[in-house]
């Protein structure tokens, strides 16, 4: 079968198909990575992006588990078009004529190619002599004028001069649309006194030296921002060779503007560009907050153009203020002035549904901080939480081993399971071959003895691993058992879920699941905590807006019920994030920009620290599938702010590098050193990807950044996919982990 030369509608390489069979269907270009329809290059036309926001088109994109990878389906669907052109058969046929002429024939051509360029090179002569007789040639040209300093300003269907195409997304950071540059009179033409343009030409005026310099400055800023926004696929030293000439730049644009210059507003787009790279860029020694201040700066000594530069001024406030929050950073008030220019800024701009949408973002965060402001004050964070005969709570998930004479031992005095599927939610939707697996578990045990209504009772909330599952309860009276689904203890009841996923009961091949409780009792608010992870079919529209991180496939949200018994949780929702969230679910711990937890944000364990802190035992899982594991922190349970060296538990080298499985488990206080540090013990699991049962290995540490593996190695009993619950009783440990419960006796001094 022949080969057939087809071009990448991304990056406009030329490429060799030796496949025929290939035509008319997607495939990947080798050089920019790009996913396009092959056709013969005679025909090569654009092809619309068909995706439905949540499936896969390509079987190498998914990793064939909803909870590993960016995309759950692994089989490829047809593109629709496999038809193959006669025009490329036809051209064929007339190369191959070509090759079969002898000599002669071709020198005639060469002889009429000869005589082509003549006529060619004469007619363009005649064209020269025209052009510079033509009595209207100062008229301005829209189209394409060039400036003195060699750029091209935009005209109709070209580029801004940063590279960034009006309303577009690029490299992940909103563009508002550009400001057109009216074209005037070419100022190195002289005319004749009549408007014609047929005097001498003069020399152009030196410019002065300042122009020169401002003008230097922008075109690197530009060169920057061109390479900011084709940067595709770049390694860890590529990257980071990207950020410092970025941050580069940007510091000689910052010397340059100390001082007021002219016309330099037009460094709010580039700068704005450079600003959201330096967000980025993963804990490189840069500073994104000075490339705001940099445009704020520019912006209130200039005469407020307004316009798309307004848009990116806009932009930029919004972003300063959310990093200054973030940060504690920011002065009294500053937060609401920031967030109210922001918004005055767009309002002459909301026709346009991309300002509007960020807009209304901008003035829900500006509702919440005013209303916080004139609200009553809060109850100090961070406060120390109370005890339970003399003990850390249990309900907080950080259990107490403080009084340990020994280090927590490797093995566990009994094992019984309490959990397997009885219910019809209970089996996945995902696949029939899915179906045999009962994978329920992932437990978290509270007891009901406090909110409204306690009734002394214990609760376990479980799901399963795959679609369509929900968050489901089981109940005893005791802390070991047994434990009754809720349909078993209510027969008006058709299930047990306590939260139900919207798609439900689902259909075959639908990724929709909540899954992986942690539930945790916040007395500061007298409210039950639940953290789970849902599955988000807009995940791809999440990923290409800039006001959002990660891959955002699967992550975390929270629900809260006063009061257990009566089964009803209230999820925690957004209506600002419905065009790039399904559900509109609030994340509270979203993906990432960083690699570890770019895919997804799941399957975490929650707990109040003695200190009076939240702590997030993270989970994050890459583009690859591959999960490590992290640490976040909050003061009220709601808004959590990552380590920054994050991960923490992940192998650099060895097979496990790229395979392992890292799971978070649980959280032990330990008590305080001699120094008055808090030391913690650190419980993780740990397998090989695809391995059934996990190992649980022990570590210690006293700020969550460094980890010291206990020396004895694996402990003796098995971890699951999920965390480990926690419950203690005088000098027995409970633990519950996938469908089994675990009780270990604890080495502590008798009463």
């Amino acid at each position: 079968m022949s080969a057939v030369r087809i071009a990448c509608s991304g990056c406009g390489v030329r490429l060799t198909l030796k496949n025929q069979d290939k035509l008319g269907k997607k495939i990947k270009c080798p050089k920019c990575g790009g996913v396009f329809v092959a056709r013969p290059v005679e025909e090569q036309q654009p092809v619309p992006d068909d995706d439905d926001g949540w499936l896969s088109e390509f079987g190498d994109v998914g990793m064939g588990d909803p909870d590993l990878g960016r995309d759950p389906r692994t089989k490829q669907r047809a593109s629709g078009d496999s038809r193959k052109s006669s025009k490329s058969k036809s051209s064929g046929k007339k190369r191959a004529a070509a090759t079969k002429r002898g000599p002669d024939s071709q020198r005639k051509l060469l002889f009429a190619g000869i005589g082509g360029g003549a006529v060619v090179v004469a007619l363009a002569i005649w064209a020269i002599v025209a052009f510079t007789g033509n009595k209207n040639d100062d008229k301005p040209n829209n189209d394409n004028v060039v400036q003195n300093d060699g750029t091209k300003t935009e005209g109709p269907g070209t580029p801004n001069p940063d590279g960034n195409q009006p309303g577009k997304k690029q490299n992940g950071n909103s563009v508002p649309p550009s400001k057109k540059t009216p074209a005037g009179p070419n100022p190195n033409k002289t005319t004749n006194g009549n408007g014609t343009g047929n005097g001498n030409k003069t020399p152009p005026a030196k410019k002065p030296r300042t122009q020169q310099t401002v003008q230097q400055a922008r075109a690197n800023l530009d060169a920057v921002v061109r390479e900011i926004r084709n940067a595709r696929n770049l390694d860890d030293q590529q990257r980071a060779g990207l950020i410092q000439r970025t941050a580069t730049a940007v510091k000689k644009t910052q010397d340059l503007l100390a001082k007021k210059q002219p016309h330099e507003t037009d460094f709010i787009p580039p700068l704005y560009s450079c600003a959201t790279m330096l967000r980025n860029a993963q804990g490189q020694a840069v500073d994104d907050v000075a490339t705001l201040r940099l445009i704020q700066t520019i912006w209130e000594r200039s005469d407020k153009p307004g316009g798309p530069v307004g848009g990116y001024v806009a932009f930029a406030y919004d972003l300063l203020a959310d990093r200054l929050k973030a940060t504690e950073k920011a002065k009294p008030g500053e937060l609401v002035a920031l967030y109210r220019t922001a918004a005055a800024t767009l309002e002459p701009l909301k026709q346009d549904q991309a300002y509007a949408d960020t807009l209304t973002q901008i003035r829900k965060k500006l509702a919440r901080l005013t209303d916080a402001v004139a609200g009553q004050p809060k109850k100090p964070a961070n406060k120390p939480p109370g005890k339970v005969n003399g003990r850390l709570d249990n309900n907080l998930k950080c259990v107490d081993l403080s009084d340990m004479t020994g280090p927590l031992p490797l093995n566990v005095l009994s094992s019984k399971k309490i959990l397997s599927r009885s219910e019809f939610w209970e089996y996945s939707t995902w696949t029939l071959v899915a179906r045999k697996d009962d994978t329920v578990g992932y437990p978290s045990m509270v007891h009901n003895d406090r909110g409204k209504n306690p009734d002394g009772k214990y609760y376990l909330y479980y799901a399963h691993h795959d679609p369509t599952s929900g968050i489901a309860c089981a109940i005893a009276d005791s802390v070991e058992g047994p434990y009754r689904k809720l349909a078993k203890l209510d027969a008006s009841r058709k299930h047990s879920l306590v939260l139900v996923n919207p798609h439900f009961p689902g259909r075959l091949g639908d990724p929709s699941h909540y899954s992986s409780p942690s539930v945790v009792w916040n007395e500061d608010e007298n409210l039950w905590f639940m953290y789970f992870h849902y599955y988000n079919h807009f995940h791809r529209l999440w990923e290409e807006h800039p006001a959002y991180p990660g891959g955002g496939n699967q992550m975390t949200a929270l629900a809260t019920s006063p009061d257990l018994s009566s089964h009803n949780w209230t999820i925690v929702e957004d209506e600002g994030t419905d065009k790039v969230n399904i559900p509109k679910i609030m994340p509270v711990l979203a993906t990432t920009k960083k690699a570890w937890m770019y895919g997804t944000s799941s399957y975490h364990s929650i707990q109040r620290l003695p200190t009076g802190e939240w702590l997030a035992f993270l989970r994050g899982t890459d583009a690859k599938g591959a999960c490590s594991v992290g640490f976040a922190r909050s003061r009220d349970g709601r808004k959590w702010s990552l380590f920054p060296e994050n991960p923490m538990i992940r192998p650099r080298s060895g097979r496990d590098a790229a395979l392992g499985i890292y799971r978070p488990g649980f959280i032990g206080y330990l008590g305080k050193d001699s120094a008055g540090k808090h030391n913690y013990l650190v419980v993780w699991a740990e397998s090989r990807k695809g391995a059934d049962v996990p190992r649980i290995r022990y570590g210690y540490t006293t700020d969550f950044v460094k980890i010291i593996p206990d020396r004895r190695g694996f402990a003796n009993w098995p971890g699951g996919d999920g965390l480990i619950s926690t419950w203690r009783v005088d000098d027995k440990l409970y633990l519950f982990s996938a469908k089994y419960l675990h009780v270990m006796k604890l080495p502590v001094a008798s009463n």
